[in-house]
């Protein structure tokens, strides 16, 4: 059983405190190209019969790139990837025996839109794929995205396998209706950091309180007690279950101000 970490916040009335040190990142963004602001393919290689592209908005009018110039679409047939290989060791920093402790994960962002025509609708998402010195891949799991609407930005996170040597990013756009596959990606990135304790922090809101911590911690979720004992330390805490939503580099949860109660994020388990 993985540990739950102690990092615990508690607001009574106006009264906040706790803080506790983010996740250390290891590499910023080792992809290149990454929201296509070279205006082609450049280190991304297509495959798929709906041939990938990129697109300054004209594919379908008044869908423009989220940021920049230029964006990467579904193009025209069924299913389409763009993919680039990334070599760990050496960069920025990056060594064999930082990877193969097992404690480094890889933490795929990227943004994306897609056109909302009923039910089904097209879809995109990314998936990372880990190989070892051999070029044996290790198994992964790929992030779906099937919400419909405008540019919305997602975090899919992984623990890289210990002998991990590179990592495959793949982007994927899958259609479901029509001839054309209406859906996009952009400023796509790839960080690696240490499996450390991640920050939570709480502000005042009106009658709200909002809580936070980084987006590029792994797998904790929020919970929340009304007490601490010596019988009921981990009993009483519960599971907060309100979605939170990512506003610039945080996940972010907006509650309304009970009177007493405690918060912590734990490791959830696998």
């Amino acid at each position: 059983m993985k540990p739950c970490y102690p990092c615990v916040c508690c607001i009574a009335a106006a009264f906040l405190f706790g803080d506790i040190s983010r996740a250390d990142i290891l590499a910023t963004n080792l992809l290149l190209n990454p929201g296509a602001e070279t205006g082609d393919l450049t280190h991304w290689v297509a495959e798929g019969t709906s041939n990938p592209f990129v697109d300054n908005g004209s594919f379908n009018s008044g869908l423009n790139p989220h940021s920049g110039n230029f964006h990467f679409a579904g193009g025209v047939g069924l299913s389409g990837t763009l993919t680039q290989n990334i070599s760990l060791i050496g960069n920025q920093g990056l060594t064999a025996e930082m990877i193969d402790s097992g404690s480094l994960w890889a933490i795929a962002s990227f943004w994306v839109q897609n056109i909302d025509e009923g039910d089904p609708s097209d879809e995109a998402g990314v998936t990372i794929k880990f190989f070892n010195a051999s070029n044996v891949p290790s198994p992964t799991r790929t992030l779906r995205i099937m919400e419909k609407g405008p540019w919305r930005r997602y975090s899919h996170p992984q623990q890289i396998p210990a002998g991990t040597r590179t990592i495959d990013y793949i982007m994927y756009f899958d259609r479901r209706v029509g001839t054309q596959l209406d859906s996009y990606l952009d400023d796509n990135e790839l960080i690696i950091v240490s499996d450390t304790i991640p920050t939570l922090k709480i502000a005042s809101a009106g009658t709200n309180m909002v809580l936070s911590w980084p987006t590029e911690t792994i797998n904790f979720v929020l919970e929340a007690a009304t007490q601490l004992t010596s019988t009921n330390v981990i009993s009483n805490w519960v599971w907060v279950t309100n979605s939170p939503t990512v506003i610039g580099a945080d996940y972010v949860v907006t509650n309304s101000a009970p009177e007493t109660r405690f918060f912590r994020l734990r490791r959830n388990q696998f």
